[in-house]
C-alpha cells in the first residue's frame, strides 16, 4: 500500500468518526440528556428522575445552525401513580468538541395534567374540614352542611400531589361571634358598634344563624404517604 492511498484512507477514516460524533442527537439521546433536569410552567415543575418517565417523545420541529439545534417536542410523562403529563417543550442543543451538548429547555406550550387514581374521599375530607375548622374557631363555628362543587388534581411536583377541590358549606354559628378574614377567624362575641365594620372586615355572627361559603381546599401528599395533609380559604 503505497502512502498516498494510506492517507487518503486516513482522511477518509477521520472524516466518518467526526461525523458520527456529530450526528444529530436522536429521541433516545433527548431523553438521556433530560435526566435530572427541570423545568416548571407555573404552579407546575417536572424534574426529569428516570428513562422510564417517558411514555414518549415526538420532535415536531427542528432549526438547525452551524453549531446550534432547537428542537420544539412534545412528551407524554408519567410520574406517581396518580398523574400524567403533557408538555410542550423547546429544547436547545449546542456542538462542543464535535458533541451535541444540551444547554437550555424550556416550556413553551400546554402544560396539561390527567388524573390517575383516586381522588381524597368527599365525605371523609368534609368530616375532616368540618372537624378542623371546629376546632379553629373554638367550638363557635359548626359546619351542618358540606357540598363539592369541583375538584382537580392541581399540581405534580415531582412526587408531589395535590388536589384542589372547591366546595359550598353551609355553618351555624354556635354563639354571638364577630368573623373576619380569607379563614374565618372569629373571637367571641359582637362587633362593638354591633354591626359590620366595613373598613376591617369584621362581621357579625349571631347565634343559631346560618351562613353560606364557598371555599377553596388543597389537599396534598407525596406518593409514599397515605394521609393528605390539607389547608383551606374562603373563595
Amino acid at each position: 500500500m503505497n502512502l498516498t492511498r494510506l492517507s487518503l484512507l486516513c482522511v477518509i477514516s477521520t472524516a466518518l468518526l467526526l461525523a458520527g460524533c456529530s450526528k444529530s442527537p436522536t429521541p433516545d439521546k433527548i431523553k438521556a440528556d433530560l435526566i435530572g433536569r427541570e423545568f416548571t410552567s407555573a404552579p407546575y415543575s417536572w424534574k426529569f428522575e428516570s428513562p422510564s418517565e417517558f411514555r414518549d417523545l415526538q420532535i415536531t420541529n427542528t432549526t438547525q445552525t452551524d453549531n446550534l439545534i432547537e428542537y420544539s417536542v412534545v412528551t407524554h410523562l408519567i410520574g406517581s401513580k396518580h398523574s400524567e403529563v403533557e408538555a410542550n417543550l423547546l429544547l436547545s442543543y449546542r456542538k462542543e468538541n464535535g458533541e451535541w451538548k444540551l444547554i437550555n429547555l424550556r416550556e413553551t406550550g400546554k402544560f396539561s395534567e390527567s388524573t390517575r387514581g383516586d381522588p381524597p374521599p368527599v365525605e371523609a375530607m368534609g368530616k375532616m374540614f368540618a372537624e378542623g375548622i371546629g376546632k379553629h374557631s373554638n367550638g363557635i363555628i359548626k359546619v351542618v352542611q358540606f357540598d363539592k362543587t369541583t375538584g382537580q388534581f392541581d399540581q405534580q411536583k415531582n412526587k408531589y400531589i395535590s388536589y384542589r377541590m372547591e366546595v359550598s358549606m353551609i355553618v351555624e354559628f354556635q354563639g354571638d361571634c364577630t368573623y373576619f378574614g380569607s379563614k374565618l377567624e372569629v373571637t367571641p362575641g359582637l362587633p362593638s358598634n354591633g354591626g359590620w365594620d366595613e373598613f376591617q372586615g369584621r362581621r357579625p355572627g349571631h347565634k343559631g344563624e346560618r351562613k353560606i361559603f364557598g371555599a377553596i381546599l388543597t389537599f396534598s401528599k407525596s406518593d409514599k404517604k397515605e394521609k393528605w395533609d390539607w389547608d383551606w380559604e374562603l373563595r
